[in-house]
């Protein structure tokens, strides 16, 4: 029998250094809806499925679907190994989570390119002749710079900037100063955003500590999100641990630290995050 309020809460085995990795496995699991969505296309798509989707989509199911209070996810390593050897746990190598939500959500997109992609615009103005071109780009993560409050972080990105080296206009046929804006233009049910704590400062690389205030309710460009998940990293960038914190379905806030899951009572810590996940309501 399940429990309701125990649902989800499952820890992930280490397989040696693998922390990044279980902490992405546990935010991509970490929204009822998404969790639908994925089950009823395999349900009915299961064998136009690549054994690495497969393996994927079984730990953000089964998640919902068992007792189990801990899940090994060495098979889905190794799957993802197959394409790219830095996930190899023969190396028992410390990766970037941000760098691994990127890699795990390519793969997804390959059958699901609506479920993280977000449209934003780019405006580019000519100082010379004033003349403006605008270009598309799509995203499923946002990386964003390290402010006080999460709406200082976003207006910083969408704010007018001058360029650093001119580039070419073709209306004054020459390279030109330019200002580069950014505006979002569609946004996706499933936000998630990175902070870059990670800086070179005098050719060395140093963590950005600053407490980012992170609501559990934001509203971006007219769309309303609720925060599901948190993935914190601990620690310095040579000796660093990563973790994830989210909720549950009844909105109670769990610690999933590898194997080790337990209540979260301090909620200060959200304010440490590196990665957020927000589902649109």
């Amino acid at each position: 029998m399940l429990h309701y309020n125990k649902i989800g809460v499952i820890g992930l085995n280490n397989n040696g250094n693998t922390c990044y990795l279980n902490a992405c496995l546990q935010l991509l699991s970490h929204s009822g809806k998404l969790t639908l969505k994925l089950y009823n296309y395999m349900k009915n798509n299961e064998k136009k499925l690549t054994n690495i989707e497969k393996t994927l989509l079984y730990l953000i199911i089964n998640k919902w679907f068992t007792n189990k209070i801990n899940y090994n996810p060495l098979i889905i390593q190794k799957e993802i190994a197959k394409e790219n050897d830095l996930f190899n746990p023969l190396y028992c190598s410390q990766n970037d989570s941000s760098e691994s939500m990127i890699y795990i959500i390519d793969l997804l997109n390959k059958k699901f390119s609506n479920i993280f992609q977000s449209n934003i615009k780019m405006f580019l103005q000519c100082n010379n002749c004033k003349k403006i071109r605008i270009q598309e780009e799509i995203f499923n993560i946002l990386s964003i710079e390290v402010k006080h409050h999460i709406n200082d972080s976003l207006k910083n990105f969408l704010k007018k900037e001058k360029l650093e080296d001119k580039i070419n206009c073709e209306n004054c046929g020459k390279k030109t100063e330019t200002f580069k804006k950014y505006e979002f233009n569609q946004l996706s049910d499933n936000l998630i955003i990175h902070f870059k704590r990670f800086k070179e400062i005098n050719n060395k690389y140093v963590k950005d500590r600053s407490k980012i205030i992170c609501p559990d309710y934001i509203t971006i460009n007219k769309n309303n999100y609720e925060l599901r998940g948190i993935i914190i990293h601990s620690g310095t960038i040579k000796g660093g641990h990563y973790y994830f914190i989210g909720k549950n379905l009844i909105n109670i806030w769990y610690k999933y630290d590898d194997i080790l899951v337990k209540k979260l009572y301090n909620k200060d810590i959200i304010n440490d995050g590196y990665i957020y996940y927000y589902e649109k309501i």
